[in-house]
């Protein structure tokens, strides 16, 4: 019976796996530990990045390449045995970004969302979590098309939208594209948890900041 219960403890600490691609400083990272993960490899090109991410996360194994250049066989590597349950990825957003010009109409960047979708097919992670700006769904559309359709192609079942953050208890005004998809199963998009004054049922007040 004490090792029953003991095993049973062992399975209540087991943290979920994750990876982080265009990781950058590692705020998004640090928001996965803080929601129980285990962040095990990290990626990112931008060397300056890099070391704020390794200051920050000293205890992840962080690869700074190129994603085109990175494989699967590597970052398993991090999983040591494990199956990962989480890719998450925040690819460049400039060239979807409503703060880009007009006649800029191609950023070799935009593509890299198929990297993230490379690596979806190598690894098969139970969930993805896209994250990017707004624009991805009009100046990305053709981009988004096909990683959509290739997430669908293995299995996965995926829910997307554009949400005010400040809906979701943080301090400020910005709007996100967010994108949750599951293996064979589905994820729904959270509902918000603040609204303005608490207007809507069920929510609190927008925070504030006091300076």
């Amino acid at each position: 019976m004490k090792l029953l219960k003991e095993k049973n403890r062992n399975k209540m600490k087991k943290k979920f796996t994750s990876i982080d691609l265009f990781c950058g400083g590692g705020g998004l990272s640090q928001g996965l530990v803080d929601a129980g993960f285990s962040v095990n490899a990290a990626i990112e090109l931008d060397m300056n990045a890099v070391d704020t991410y390794e200051l920050n996360h000293p205890k992840t194994v962080i690869i700074s390449n190129d994603i085109k250049f990175v494989s699967a066989t590597t970052i398993k590597k991090s999983l040591k045995g494990s199956s990962l349950d989480l890719l998450a990825a925040c690819p460049p957003c400039q060239g979807f970004s409503s703060l880009t010009r007009p006649q800029i109409t191609e950023d070799p960047r935009n593509s890299l969302i198929m990297e993230v979708a490379r690596l979806v097919r190598d690894l098969l992670p139970k969930v993805v979590m896209i994250e990017n700006v707004p624009g991805i769904e009009k100046r990305g559309h053709s981009y988004l098309s096909s990683f959509l359709a290739e997430l669908s192609s293995l299995g996965y079942i995926y829910n997307y939208g554009v949400l005010q953050i400040a809906d979701y208890g943080v301090p400020q005004f910005r709007k996100r594209f967010v994108l949750l998809a599951g293996r064979g199963f589905e994820i729904k998009i959270p509902k918000k948890t603040h609204s303005e004054n608490g207007k809507e049922v069920g929510t609190s007040e927008w925070p504030l900041v006091s300076g």
